[in-house]
C-alpha cells in the first residue's frame, strides 16, 4: 500500500465524497481507505452513500461506524419513539429494509 487515506463525516453527500476520492486519485489496488463513520444524515443521498461504501468495503476499504449510525441503531434496538417522517425516518426505513448497517457491523 502506498497511502493510507482516512475520511469521515460524509453525511449523505455522495457527489462530494466521490469528488474527493477522484481528487486524491484513490486507487483501491494501491491505497488503504479507512472510513471513520457518519455516512448518513443531513445530505441528500444517505442510502446511496451506504451502497457506495459497501462497494468500497468489498474492494478493501475498512469501514467504521460513526455516532450517526449508532443513533440510528439505538433508535431501532431500544425502540425509542422517533419521528418517522422526514429524511431521518426515510433513511431509517431504507437501511432497516436493506440491513446495510447491520452488514457493516457484522463485518467490521
Amino acid at each position: 500500500m502506498s497511502r493510507t487515506l482516512l475520511i469521515s463525516d460524509i453525511h449523505g453527500e455522495l457527489y462530494l465524497f466521490k469528488e474527493l476520492l477522484e481528487q486524491v486519485k484513490y486507487d483501491d489496488a494501491k491505497d488503504q481507505l479507512i472510513l471513520l463513520g457518519d455516512y448518513i444524515d443531513r445530505g441528500p443521498a444517505s442510502k446511496e452513500v451506504l451502497d457506495f461504501i459497501m462497494t468500497l468495503k468489498e474492494n478493501g476499504a475498512k469501514v467504521l461506524m460513526g455516532n450517526h449510525e449508532q443513533i440510528m441503531l439505538d433508535s431501532m434496538y431500544l425502540k425509542k419513539r422517533i419521528n418517522t417522517s422526514g429524511i431521518f425516518g426515510f433513511i431509517l426505513r431504507v437501511v432497516w429494509q436493506r440491513c446495510v448497517v447491520m452488514d457493516l457491523l457484522k463485518k467490521i
